[in-house]
């Protein structure tokens, strides 16, 4: 039969505690900022009078809904800046992806990195500014995670409620 050691268990018990105490704190506090983002953009739904059938999150700081029978799209961006928008669909006559991309080359390839996604609503009023919202900032993240197909499905479905 095999033997072990007591001091070995415990060592080793101590040593993968250890371990994953790190994972585990910072998924809990992952957890703990999704839930802040999902009551806010709620608590904003509410203040608005809208009730989203579709919303989405992502990166823990970002939030989007829309109301489609009331024509509103709410938005929440908690970090580095905190900005809150609820947009009226009716006052915009479309809704453009802005991509900027920066270019770096080796000797034989030239590289796109992107460096900002963001939808822009284009007002009916020439008056009025374009609203950006911002879905992907390469000064804050160092990769993509979907954002670019995530602003595309945005567009598209907002661009059908507008016309």
């Amino acid at each position: 039969m095999l033997e072990i050691d007591p001091v070995i268990v415990i060592m080793s018990s101590i040593l993968t505690v250890a371990f994953c105490l790190p994972f585990a704190y910072q998924m809990r506090k992952n957890k703990n900022k999704e839930v802040l983002l999902k009551a806010e953009i709620t608590s904003l739904a509410e203040s608005s009078g809208a009730k989203p059938e579709i919303t989405e999150f992502w990166r823990q700081r970002y939030a989007i809904g829309l109301d489609s029978s009331l024509g509103v799209l709410l938005y929440l961006q908690q970090e580095p800046k905190h900005l809150v928008q609820t947009l009226d669909l009716k006052n915009f006559k479309k809704v453009n992806i802005t991509k900027i991309f920066e270019e770096t080359s080796d000797k034989t390839h030239v590289h796109k990195l992107p460096e900002y996604i963001s939808l822009d609503f284009i007002p009916k009023s020439p008056e009025d500014k374009n609203v950006v919202l911002e879905i992907y900032d390469g000064e804050e993240f160092s990769d993509l995670q979907g954002e670019t197909v995530l602003a595309e499905k945005w567009a598209a479905l907002l661009n059908i409620l507008i016309r």
